[in-house]
């Protein structure tokens, strides 16, 4: 599927989706379909690209503290060498370091989106008003349904409700 839009090939482009709040919308849908059956169907047709990075980054989160309590910097040494290893191959695939850190970075801003969306509180249904202007009056409604012409403006009257 391709969006015809700019992708977020820059980082001016990828804080304005930040200022913007597009990347609010993973953590509301989770927060919206976490009640219903629609959650595991809605992960996986999305995918975990923002589940995945917030995996990663709380495994970075518990190796930095085990670093801190232990005093034995291994783990957190793996954790940013697996960083490092999995940026390098963001930039062998994109072909320039430049876009595979936008892309990182990308991924940093998304991770907050999803927490920041799952944990804000929802908008009231009140605030979405249905804003519309009617264009055509239907008072001798005639519609076809399966080739016959119906008169009754059943149609119409479901329209302005």
């Amino acid at each position: 599927m391709h969006h015809y839009n700019a992708a977020p090939d820059d980082i001016s482009s990828v804080l304005s989706r930040r200022r913007r709040n597009f990347l609010l919308g993973w953590g509301q849908c989770l927060r919206y379909h976490i009640a219903d059956d629609l959650l595991w169907p809605y992960i996986k047709e999305r995918g975990c690209w923002s589940l995945a990075a917030a995996l990663w980054l709380v495994a970075g989160l518990v190796s930095f503290l085990r670093t801190l309590t232990v005093s034995d910097p291994m783990w957190f040494i793996s954790w940013i060498l697996a960083s490092a290893v999995l940026i390098a191959a963001a930039a062998w695939r994109k072909r320039s370091l430049r876009r595979a850190l936008v892309a990182a970075f990308h991924r940093l801003l998304m991770v907050e989106g999803l927490f920041r969306g799952f944990l804000m509180k929802p908008f009231p249904p009140e605030i979405f008003r249905a804003n519309f202007e009617v264009i055509k009056e239907f008072r001798d409604c005639q519609w076809v349904v399966n080739g016959s012409m119906r008169d009754t403006c059943a149609g119409a009257q479901l329209l302005r409700r």
